[in-house]
């Protein structure tokens, strides 16, 4: 019987998990948080971004979130609206509307898919009576600490998100060249986000404005409130997006108020149709969020003190430019490289060593990661480059282009397919 050793309970670790207890393999999950202390404590509001997930990425009969199936449905989103604007020349603005394939997308709050997902994990009746062994006095060091020397586990992966132990595994420095801004600089995000409940509809379901000062990302989620919107600005360090700097050069204090109206004040000019919605709208306090986001890469493998090693997984390994909105998307790929690959050890009765491991990353890197990269590359040049915006343009009065485009969101394989070369 293979035995995985999962530390840390985010998405990615979640859909690892769940995906190899429906393969009847034994896990055991490190992480400090109940289920219920996910959904409900204070300390816990959210911390983490609310990006779109494909209806086709997450498998219901284990995700536990079947439950929330209809409501979500609510929510869905079919039609994007892309939106090039730049408040100094308002005469070249672009605006296309695109269709997604399929059902569409969906985006559910953290706190509620990863309570849904864990409470999913640790069900014995889903999972024939063989549920994960959660063990939450185990986390970061200790738990790595504790399968180096006690050898619980065949498989070690390591899912902290930007947590100390992920900075064990080392640069990818040949990867992360892919992340990087003009001269080879790390292309460093401010983000803030908020939900705001009854907006009022706009052009399309899910709306992206790109402007030489950063992107505003519109999507609609299901929260633990209720249906809602997700609302995000994503810019650079002390630019007119970064509503934290915003509220330190005025010595106001970060309260989900004060950045609700700084988010505003900074919408005002970049995104007046949404700004003029969002008036009108209810913001969730709990959900108010500002963080800055460096993209990186790391090596998959790591070695433990006594020989062992670990893999690591999700953002761990890989942290994607927000600009790309590809972060949602990258938990459950990422999980199911790595997940496929032990699955199709164990049923070969094959050990799972580090070259598996890296085959994995490697396997996921090329279907998701690189073109995310190039995505985001696309975001961030369109405004400087005369082929970009010839390409928008097309995209503009071609209602299938726009589609093509839009189906990119959803796999940025398509999307990174599209570019003019001479800008990939």
């Amino acid at each position: 019987m293979t035995k995985v050793l999962i530390i840390g309970a985010g998405d990615s670790g979640l859909n690892l998990c769940n995906r190899l207890l429906g393969a009847g393999i034994e896990v055991t999950l490190a992480d400090p948080r109940t289920p219920e202390a996910i959904l409900w404590e204070p300390e816990h509001k959210l911390t983490s971004l609310n990006l779109p997930y494909s209806q086709n990425l997450i498998r219901p009969e284990w995700s536990g979130l079947s439950q929330w199936e209809s409501k979500a449905r609510e929510v869905s989103f079919r039609t994007v609206q892309l939106r090039l604007h730049d408040p100094e020349e308002p005469g070249k603005e672009l605006s296309l509307v695109g269709s997604l394939p399929g059902e569409g997308g969906f985006a559910f709050e953290p706190r509620l898919r990863q309570h849904c997902w864990l409470s999913a994990a640790t069900d014995p009746v889903l999972h024939d009576g063989r549920p994960a062994r959660h063990v939450e006095a185990l986390y970061e060091h200790s738990a790595l600490d504790f399968a180096a020397s006690r050898r619980i586990a065949d498989i070690v992966v390591v899912a902290v998100g930007n947590g100390r132990l992920g900075h064990e595994f080392d640069a990818d420095a040949e990867r992360a060249g892919r992340l990087r801004g003009a001269g080879g600089r790390p292309r460093v995000r401010t983000v803030t986000q908020a939900y705001f409940h009854a907006l009022r509809p706009g052009e399309a379901d899910a709306q992206v404005i790109s402007a030489p000062a950063g992107e505003v990302i519109a999507v609609p989620a299901f929260t633990t409130e209720g249906p809602a919107h997700s609302i995000q600005l994503i810019g650079t360090p002390d630019g007119p997006l970064d509503c934290a700097a915003r509220l330190r050069a005025g010595g106001i204090r970060q309260r989900p108020e004060h950045v609700h109206r700084t988010m505003l004040e900074a919408l005002s000019d970049l995104a007046p149709e949404l700004h003029d919605r969002l008036l009108r709208a209810e913001v969730d306090p709990s959900s108010v969020m500002t963080t800055t986001i460096t993209p990186r890469v790391r090596r998959p493998v790591v070695r433990l003190p006594g020989g062992g090693w670990a893999v690591g997984l999700g953002d761990t390994l890989t942290t994607l430019d927000p600009a790309s909105a590809q972060e949602g998307g990258a938990a459950p790929r990422a999980a199911a490289a790595l997940g496929d690959a032990i699955i199709a050890c164990h049923r070969e009765g094959r050990p799972f060593g580090p070259a598996e491991a890296e085959a994995a990353f490697e396997r996921y890197w090329s279907d998701h990661g690189q073109p995310a990269a190039v995505v985001a590359e696309m975001v961030s040049w369109y405004h400087q480059s005369p082929r970009m915006q010839a390409f928008f343009a097309h995209a503009a009065e071609d209602p299938g282009f726009a589609d093509q485009w839009a189906a990119g969101i959803d796999d940025p394989k398509l999307l990174a397919g599209m570019i003019p070369a001479a800008d990939r």
